[in-house]
């Protein structure tokens, strides 16, 4: 989908990163609202899973990750003694 929209120019580092900057904010937004999963953003962006976990990290954004999910990764992958 293309979209236009006029940005405060405060917000524009420069006119050729607005793009991906807009395309960033818009994705960060969607991972925090559930709404994507943390490989999508990856994909988006051109990253691996694991680049895509760091991205969020650097930018302080914690894994959607729940204590139900532990549970779930507990029982798919035991612990081995």
């Amino acid at each position: 989908m293309k979209l236009t929209i006029e940005l405060p120019a405060e917000l524009v580092r420069s006119p050729e990163s607005a793009a991906r900057d807009v395309l960033e904010g818009a994705l960060l937004h969607a991972y925090t609202d559930g709404r994507i999963s943390v490989r999508a953003l990856g994909r988006w962006l051109g990253l691996s899973c694991w680049q895509a976990e760091e991205y969020l990290a650097r930018r302080g954004v914690l894994l959607n990750y729940t204590a139900a999910d532990l549970a779930a990764d507990r029982t798919a992958f035991p612990a081995r003694a």
